[in-house]
């Protein structure tokens, strides 16, 4: 059992990069969990077109994933805390490859939503054990830097899956789903490298712990419930608004968005200078103004270079938020409720995904700019109301 210090890492520097591949690699397998099989989703439609609902029920197969990461995130943080993160996370690996790969060789629809649900359920476990792995290995400015570089790395693995899902999809709609079985060359690394951490979950635990930071977690976890909400205005309306100012084309959506996921990542992989500079809870501001200025510059743009600016505007702050929201929860939660506090985390950030599109809806009552502007306008009075709090708790100090 652990007392909360960084766990004992590799000797070995091969074995400390290794170590930090495999937490890395295992994040991205989150990003891929949902829109990897989108290129394929006609072709899926197709080949089931004969029975009820067809169209419906594989479009929901995109989305399947995300309910199921909210609903066993709980459980997942739960679990990471009462048998340590390294079974949570390679048990949920082994359920990713299986169930996530199963559209290879089922030929039920409704096989191939029992799989989703699964594969969500399992990322859910992968994203918590992960980042929980991370709290307790790593420490101040080494925490930061593998934080950025996962960041960093998940924005670049959806990019590269979701490019060779496209590929794979021109050769037959099963193919995309062989992608769900790329993290078996985890799996000898997972289980014999990283390091196994349980901490003690008993009542001196808790009571050296000291109180719950719940108001620290309730704001963490409502900058990222409302910076998801805002974000995925991007993915889900950018190609229609291409489509009005006269740049249609998936390649033209893609590209763009790509230029955000790119700056995203770049940011993120210099995250740990970053926080040299600038205090966690300075970078969670600064990612809603850098976000909300790029959204409005979206809504408001008519020509496609303005809109690529934005797109790099949104990325920039994007790439600052999720290490610094993982960051602010690992610094507050002691060690026998991280995975619990992390779980929190992932199920905000997936929640946002899932309602994004209700939300946005049920505000924009005009056309497609108006969801950029709108969303970009909350970023914005989110990111104000926050520097004015930062302020004034600052001044109180003084």
């Amino acid at each position: 059992m652990s007392s909360g210090g960084p766990a004992q890492l590799p000797s070995s520097a091969l074995g400390q990069a290794l170590l930090v591949a495999t937490l890395l690699g295992a994040s991205t397998l989150t990003v891929m969990s949902g829109a990897t099989i989108a290129p394929a989703l006609p072709a899926i439609t197709e080949h089931f077109k004969g029975l009820p609902d067809a169209q419906f029920l594989t479009q929901i197969s995109l989305t399947l994933p995300g309910l199921f990461i909210v609903l066993a995130s709980p459980l997942a943080g739960y679990l990471a805390d009462k048998s340590g993160p390294k079974p949570v996370l390679a048990v949920s690996t082994v359920i990713y490859i299986l169930a996530g790969s199963s559209g290879l060789f089922i030929d039920s629809l409704t096989d191939l939503l029992i799989g989703r649900a699964l594969l969500g359920v399992s990322v859910a476990g992968i994203l918590t054990a992960a980042i929980s792995l991370i709290g307790g290995c790593y420490e101040g400015q080494q925490r930061n830097r593998v934080l950025g570089w996962q960041a960093a790395a998940m924005s670049l693995g959806g990019m590269i899956y979701i490019t060779a899902s496209g590929f794979l999809a021109d050769f037959g709609w099963r193919l995309p789903f062989a992608i769900y079985a790329v993290p078996v060359i985890l799996l000898p690394t997972l289980f014999f490298l990283v390091p196994h951490i349980r901490e003690r979950q008993d009542a001196q635990a808790r009571e050296a712990a000291g109180d719950i930071p719940w108001r620290l977690f309730a704001v963490a976890y409502g900058a990222a419930f409302a910076s998801m909400v805002a974000f995925y205005v991007i993915p889900v309306q950018l190609p229609f608004l291409l489509r009005e100012i006269g740049a249609p084309g998936p390649s033209t959506a893609a590209l763009t968005i790509a230029c955000s996921s790119l700056t995203s990542a770049v940011i993120a992989a210099l995250y740990g200078r970053i926080r040299q500079v600038l205090s966690g809870r300075t970078a969670i501001t600064l990612t809603f103004l850098l976000l909300g200025a790029g959204l409005t510059l979206v809504g408001s743009a008519a020509s496609l270079p303005v809109i690529v600016g934005g797109m790099i505007l949104s990325g920039a702050g994007v790439g600052l938020l999720f290490p610094s929201l993982v960051g602010l929860i690992l610094e507050g939660a002691a060690p026998h409720i991280r995975g619990r506090a992390t779980s929190g985390l992932t199920m905000a950030v997936f929640l946002a995904q899932f309602l994004s599109p209700v939300v946005m809806t049920a505000a924009a009552s005009g056309g497609t700019a108006e969801w950029f502007s709108l969303a970009g306008q909350g970023a914005l009075a989110v990111g104000t109301a926050l520097a004015i709090r930062f302020v004034w708790i600052r001044a109180r100090r003084a």
